[in-house]
């Protein structure tokens, strides 16, 4: 398991160390450094995990080919992200739009443009001008659209602060977020802990594996690092350092919104003190952004708001009707939904009406995470309602794409297969686990064909939602137990 870890976090450090133009061989020398911390690791492992290879030999070989799936596809990752013309070892090589697609363009750019005075980053598509200006730097990747709070840019303006090469950025950032990653899958079973614990650091290989988080790690998309810091959040906060915690949830918040969505268990735990850290954290970001970019930013963010929060003003009707077939089925969304209803010949789905749907979503979401969050238990239960609630809350935005949709959902059916049980609930987790790992095609044309790439993204999206759901809708159904409320200190 130790090694395992090592060799999950080594490829990352190799990217690390060529961010800082390393020849290839200290890069490697500084990648092998990560397995000097084995024997350290190995001592801190569960003694639950001795003998475990002789008790059940035929899951510990699906673990190892499992495991060494993870290793090398992390290892092939790599090498795509120091060298992005290298598309042979993307992760969907085969995918014209996902090998060149880079999600974190978006983030260099809009704080680059901010640098030199122009606040007109929520403009889309990018400007001719201003697009074939960036396409140059990031050749032979393409480039992408800004779409988060002006916020969310006091990030990249640190790393612009510190270099102007893009791919040095987009290395550090690859690291970081494996690195993210790897601390929070381990740091939330040990949280856990117990038989329960030990069997989610076992199942963390599969969720590392799954295409849709090495294709966000590909992309470079925020979204991974959400889920790992949200989840760190919780960590943190169990472990009483509530500053650490109110941080993180606040950079979460002021960057993507919907992690946001965590001030719901922190109130209806009582978690005051948690609370007040992350409004102040809150408060200090926005002076931050405020003083480094001026108002110019803020006031386009909320001009171009209405567009990005209703889903038919960021899909506008003059998008052609097969490109907008394709993007129904990859939206997880609740927007995406109601277009793939549309698509479907559900009538009486315009604008107004899709817009009370997201809006009584919102509100039952709220709503029945309150009570769950009351009522779950500190330890597993707790971890679920946490995660769901980040689950559930991304679906919110008008565009969720199916690429790093399922990632959250990914991970809480390891949570949920971690209570154990029968066969055929091992069965239903697995196969609801499977589900998601299908990636729907974005730059494949005619594979699948239309009307089956509707049905497989409709369902993969069910059972995101269904899931979420499901652990909202079993926690908020428990009594309110002594002692449910984590201890203030």
């Amino acid at each position: 398991m130790a090694l395992l870890v090592a060799a999950l976090i080594a490829p990352a450090g190799t990217v690390a160390a060529r961010a800082f133009h390393a020849p290839w061989g200290l890069a490697l020398v500084f990648a092998g450094l990560t397995f000097s911390g084995v024997p350290a690791l190995t001592r801190r492992l569960p003694a639950t995990l001795d003998g475990l290879s002789r008790r059940a030999c035929l899951l510990t070989g699906v673990w190892i080919l499992v495991a060494l799936a993870a290793v090398v596809q992390t290892a092939r990752l790599a090498v795509f992200m120091d060298a992005p013309a290298r598309t042979a070892c993307s992760v969907l090589p085969w995918d014209s739009f996902w090998r060149v697609h880079s999600c974190f363009s978006a983030y260099v750019i809009a704080a680059d443009r901010v640098r030199a005075g122009d606040d007109e980053i929520y403009v889309m598509p990018m400007p001719a001008d201003v697009a074939g200006r960036y396409e140059a730097a990031f050749a032979p990747l393409g480039v992408d659209d800004f779409l988060y709070p002006p916020t969310f840019l006091v990030l990249p303006r640190l790393g612009l602060a510190l270099t102007d090469d893009v791919f040095v950025l987009r290395r550090a950032w690859f690291a970081t977020e494996v690195v993210l990653l790897a601390l929070a899958l381990g740091l939330v079973a040990r949280l856990v802990g117990g038989r329960e614990g030990l069997r989610i650091g076992l199942m963390a290989p599969a969720v590392w594996a799954a295409t849709p988080v090495l294709l966000t790690l590909q992309i470079g998309n925020v979204q991974l690092a959400t889920f790992a810091a949200g989840m760190l959040a919780l960590v943190a906060v169990h472990a009483g350092h509530r500053g650490t915690g109110g941080w993180l949830i606040a950079l979460l918040a002021t960057g993507k919104i919907f992690p946001g969505i965590l001030g719901v268990p922190l109130l209806a735990r009582r978690q005051w003190r948690v609370v007040a850290w992350t409004a102040a954290a809150v408060i200090m970001i926005a002076v931050c952004a405020l003083a480094t970019m001026g108002t110019g930013p803020f006031r386009a963010f909320a001009a171009s708001l209405p567009s990005m929060s209703h889903g038919d003003l960021f899909f506008p009707s003059s998008i052609e009707a097969a490109d907008r077939a394709r993007l129904a089925a990859v939206n997880f969304s609740v927007f995406g939904l109601v277009m793939k209803l549309r698509q479907a010949g559900v009538p009486h789905l315009g604008p107004d009406i899709a817009g009370a749907i997201g809006w009584i979503y919102t509100l039952a979401l709220l709503a029945l995470l309150w009570r769950a969050s009351a009522r779950a238990r500190p330890g597993l239960p707790l971890a679920q309602v946490w995660l769901a609630a980040l689950v559930l809350g991304a679906a919110r935005s008008p565009f969720v794409p199916s690429a790093y949709g399922a990632i959250g959902a990914l991970w809480l059916w390891t949570l949920l297969a971690a209570e154990g049980g029968s066969w055929r609930r091992w069965t239903a987790c697995a196969v609801g686990f499977l589900s998601l790992v299908y990636v729907v095609p974005d730059g494949h044309p005619g594979f699948p064909p239309a009307g089956a790439l509707l049905v497989i993204g409709l369902l993969q999206q069910l059972i995101v939602f269904s899931l979420g759901f499901f652990i909202l809708v079993r926690e908020a159904r428990r009594p309110l137990a002594a002692g449910a409320l984590l201890a203030r200190r």
